[in-house]
C-alpha cells in the first residue's frame, strides 16, 4: 500500500502485496470500510445515557476486532510457532510439586499454553474477567491438583502423616533408605542426585532432564542399596582408622561390643570422644569425662531447661489452629515450658517446668498477706543489666580555708535491665502477653479494703546476683521490634481463631528500672575479721612486712546476693 499520487484519495487504496516479490501477508486481518463522516464516541458534552450506550459499543466492537485478529495470527505460521515457543518455555520452568502431581510424565512442568485462554481473556477484558495464561481451557485449573487450593493438602495431596508429600519423600528416599513414590514427586533414583525430571532449566529448548545433585558426594547417605556402600563406613565419621577389623573407641571398655557390633552392621550412636577419663594420673592438661549431653539423660540444653525444639520431627503441623501436636498426642503443646508457665500465687516458687540456665522471676508481693507473691516466669533472654550506686556528699566551706568540706548525706542504688520475650509455639504466645500485662499493672497503684492507695512491692530474681530482692519498679517499655513476626489470628478456614490475638511473636523489655529496698540497714559492710595472717606489703622499710587478718565472718550488708535461696556463698 502506498501513496500513488498527492491527489490519491486514501480511502480508495487497497491491500495487498505487501510482501518482497509481491506476497500477501493476509494482513490487517480484520479490514473494513472508513465510516464517511465522524465515528461516534462518548464525549462529556453527550448525555450520561449516550455515554454509556456509545462507550460499551466501543468497548465491546474492539473486544471483537481484538479476538477476530489474534484468532487469525494464531492460524499463520508465526502464530503456530508464538504457541509452540509459549510450550517450550513452560516445559523449561522448574518443576515444583504442585506443578503436575497428577500426570509428572505427560503434563509440561508450567503447564500447557493454548490460544483459547489469551482469546477468552481479550474477549473478557471489557468486563474485568481474568484467565490463567496456562491452561487447556479458559477457566479452567492453570495446573493439574492446584487451581484455587490453597493449602499444602490439597495442593500435594499428602495425609496428616505427610505420605505424598515430596519433602516427607526426600527424607523417606535419602535418608532412611525406604522405597517411595519416586515417580510421584520426581526424585532421583541415583544415589548422587536428589531430584529428576524431564524438562525445566537443565534441558535443552524443553528435551532432556534436569538433576538436581547432592553438594558433594560425600552429602548423601550410605546405605546397602547404594553403590558407594562400604562396610567399613561409619555414617558419622566416615571410615574409621584401620578399617572395620580394627576399631577404635575412646573408652577401652566398649572397644569388644564396638567391634563386634560395627562389623554386623552400621553404628547408630556417637562416639563420645571426651568419655576417656585420666585415671591414675594426678595432673594432666586433658579434661577429664564431661557431663551426658544425651536426650535419654535429659541433659541437652533443650530438655534440661525445657526450652523445647521448634525443629524437631515429630511435631505434626499440618493443621494451623491445633499447632505443634508432639508425639501423637490429641492436642498441641507448649515447646517452651518457661514461656508457658502460667501466672500463679504462691509463698515459694514452682519446682515444675520454671528452670533455666540463669534463673530469672519476677514476685509480684501480695500486700494483704506478704508471705505470698503472683510469680511470673520469663525465659532468660537478658539483653542487658546494670547495678547502679551512688553517694550524695554535700560540701562546706570555712572562711579563711581554700579547700571544701564533705558531709555524707545518702546513698541511692538503681538496677536497669532489658529482657526478650519470643513464642516458639502457638500455646506460648497468649500466657507470654498475660505475664507482660500482669508485670504492667505493678507500676499502678493497689488498693486496700478501706480504698487507700499503696505502691506494689515485688521481688526480684536474677541468677545469683539478685535473690527475691525486694524492690519497687519505677518505668518499663514494650518495644517490639522491626524484625518481629505477627500472628495474624485465623484458623483453617481463614476465619478468626478465638484462642489466639494479631500480636507479634516476639517483645523487648526495655527500660526496666528497679529500685531494690533492701532487708538489712544499708551501710558498709560489717565483716569479722580474724584467723590466719596474710603478708599484704612492706611498710617504710624491705624488713618491715605488714601482716592483715583474712575475713571470718561477712556483715549482713549483701548488696550482691550470691545465693539460690537454699546457700550462699557468705556463710558458706
Amino acid at each position: 500500500m502506498g501513496l500513488l499520487t498527492l491527489t490519491t484519495n486514501l480511502k480508495s487504496l487497497k491491500y495487498g502485496s505487501d510482501r518482497p516479490g509481491g506476497g500477501n501477508s493476509g494482513q490487517p486481518f480484520v479490514q473494513q470500510e472508513i465510516p464517511p463522516g465522524q465515528i461516534p464516541f462518548a464525549s462529556t458534552s453527550a448525555g450520561f445515557l449516550d455515554n454509556i450506550v456509545n462507550g460499551t459499543e466501543l468497548i465491546v466492537s474492539s473486544a471483537g476486532r481484538d479476538v477476530m485478529r489474534l484468532g487469525k495470527f494464531f492460524t499463520t505460521t508465526p502464530g503456530i510457532l508464538f504457541i509452540a515457543k509459549q510450550n517450550v518455555l513452560s516445559q523449561t520452568n522448574v518443576r515444583t510439586q504442585a506443578n503436575n502431581a497428577s500426570l509428572p510424565r505427560i503434563v509440561i512442568n508450567g503447564g500447557p499454553y493454548t490460544p483459547t485462554n489469551t482469546l477468552a481473556q481479550i474477549a473478557g477484558s471489557a468486563i474485568g474477567s481474568h484467565f490463567y495464561k496456562q491452561g487447556l481451557t479458559p477457566g479452567g485449573s492453570r495446573l493439574p491438583k492446584y487451581g484455587d487450593n490453597n493449602t499444602i493438602i490439597q495442593v500435594t495431596g499428602a495425609d496428616e502423616g505427610g505420605i505424598g508429600n515430596r519433602l516427607v519423600s526426600l527424607y523417606d528416599s535419602k535418608i532412611q533408605n525406604q522405597l517411595t513414590d519416586f515417580k510421584l514427586n520426581s526424585i532421583s533414583r541415583f544415589s548422587t542426585e536428589i531430584l529428576r525430571y524431564t524438562g525445566g532449566p537443565g534441558s535443552t529448548l524443553g528435551i532432556g532432564s534436569t538433576a538436581i545433585d547432592f553438594a558433594s558426594s560425600g552429602k548423601f547417605r550410605t546405605g546397602i542399596n547404594n553403590p558407594l556402600y562400604t562396610e567399613n563406613r561409619n555414617q558419622f565419621y566416615g571410615i574409621l582408622p584401620g578399617g572395620a577389623d580394627k576399631v577404635i573407641v575412646a573408652d577401652p571398655a566398649l572397644a569388644l561390643e564396638a567391634q563386634l557390633t560395627y562389623q554386623n552392621k552400621t553404628v547408630t550412636g556417637l562416639v563420645d570422644f571426651r568419655a576417656r577419663l585420666r585415671d591414675g594420673i594426678e595432673n594432666s592438661n586433658i579434661l577429664s569425662k564431661s557431663p551426658s549431653y544425651s536426650n535419654g539423660d535429659n541433659q541437652t540444653i533443650e530438655t534440661r531447661v525445657f526450652l523445647g525444639d521448634p525443629g524437631r520431627r515429630d511435631k505434626n503441623i499440618i493443621s494451623y489452629t491445633k499447632g505443634a501436636i508432639i508425639n501423637g498426642a490429641n492436642k498441641s503443646v507448649a515447646l517452651d515450658k518457661v514461656n508457658a508457665k502460667p501466672l500463679y500465687r504462691s509463698e515459694y516458687v514452682a519446682n515444675e517446668d520454671v528452670n533455666d540456665l540463669v534463673k530469672f522471676r519476677i514476685e509480684a508481693i501480695d500486700n494483704d498477706a506478704p508471705n505470698f507473691g503472683v510469680f511470673m516466669h520469663f525465659r532468660a533472654l537478658i539483653d542487658s543489666f546494670s547495678d547502679g550506686y551512688s553517694a550524695d556528699w554535700s560540701s562546706a566551706q570555712y572562711v579563711g580555708r581554700g579547700e571544701k568540706f564533705y558531709n555524707y548525706n545518702s546513698f541511692d542504688r538503681t538496677i536497669n535491665m532489658s529482657w526478650t520475650v519470643a513464642a516458639q509455639s502457638k500455646d506460648e504466645l497468649i500466657p507470654m502477653y498475660q505475664k507482660l500485662n500482669f508485670l504492667a499493672s505493678n507500676l499502678m497503684p493497689d488498693y486496700n479494703g478501706n480504698g487507700y492507695m499503696r505502691g506494689p512491692l515485688v521481688r526480684l530474681t536474677v541468677g545469683g546476683y539478685l535473690y527475691s530482692q525486694p524492690g519497687f519498679i519505677t518505668a518499663l517499655t514494650y518495644d517490639i521490634p522491626q524484625e518481629a513476626t505477627w500472628e495474624i489470628g485465623i484458623n483453617d478456614n481463614g476465619q478468626s481463631d478465638p484462642s489466639v490475638k494479631e500480636l507479634p511473636h516476639m517483645i523487648k523489655v526495655t527500660g526496666f528500672t528497679f529500685t531494690p529496698i533492701h532487708t538489712f540497714v544499708p551501710r558498709k559492710q560489717t565483716n569479722t575479721y580474724g584467723g590466719d595472717g596474710v603478708s599484704t606489703g612492706r611498710r617504710d622499710g624491705e624488713n618491715n612486712p605488714i601482716y592483715g587478718d583474712q575475713v571470718s565472718i561477712f556483715g549482713p550488708e549483701r548488696f550482691i546476693a550470691l545465693s539460690t535461696g537454699d546457700n550462699n556463698n557468705y556463710d558458706n
